[in-house]
């Protein structure tokens, strides 16, 4: 994604630094906004336009990371199997173990918030 973001926009723009920071903020927007909108879903999606703009943007989070890939990938080996699930699959692998962390810090957070209840209400009790 770094790579993918900062050379895009270095071609538009010739300022190595800021190719460098878009590189970066490139990787932040994608990938780990992926796994935010995703946490931001599960504890703040409320109302249903809240869930609506937390979906969109998943999606375009997801679509940087599965475009840029491809885009980085696939030339010169367009008809290449392998090719295709080199693009694909580590993305969706890491928003798959990017989920799967997310879940069980909920759970983490849930058991500790109960606890934390029931030893104040044995103190209090």
């Amino acid at each position: 994604m770094y790579v993918i973001g900062s050379e895009t926009f270095g071609a538009a723009v010739p300022d190595a630094r800021a190719a460098v920071a878009v590189g970066i903020a490139t990787v932040l927007d994608a990938e780990i906004g992926q796994v935010m909108f995703s946490l931001a879903l599960a504890t703040l999606g409320t109302t249903r336009s809240a869930r609506r703009l937390l979906y969109i943007s998943m999606r375009i989070a997801t679509g940087i990371v599965l475009v840029g890939n491809v885009q980085v990938a696939l030339p010169g080996h367009m008809h290449s199997p392998f090719a295709w699930l080199e693009a694909i699959a580590p993305p969706l692998m890491a928003l798959s173990t990017a989920y799967v962390l997310k879940e069980q810090i909920l759970v983490a957070i849930e058991q500790r918030h109960a606890n934390e209840r029931a030893y104040q209400d044995a103190i209090n009790g």
